[in-house]
């Protein structure tokens, strides 16, 4: 694989429910790092830059079913 997206999603936009599910994810081609302050480095890796950017958009879609943005923090 080399083909690769890094980038960073908010600590304070993910509910509880959605930390506890990236923690626990199997070793994918999507790996996601827990950082200082709360903040989650995603890294995915792919064959072609389309793989990785399916992968991209179906990681979005999970994180966005699980509740994550801006409105989490006032739940």
């Amino acid at each position: 694989m080399n083909n690769l997206a890094v980038f960073w999603i908010m600590g304070d936009w993910i509910p509880t429910p959605l930390a506890e599910w990236l923690k626990n994810m199997p070793v994918t081609d999507i790996e996601v790092g827990m950082w200082t302050f709360g903040d989650c480095l995603v890294s995915i890796s792919g064959s072609t830059d389309k793989e990785v950017m399916d992968k991209r958009k179906a990681f979005n879609t999970m994180i966005e079913a699980k509740v994550y943005g801006p409105q989490v923090s006032r739940m």
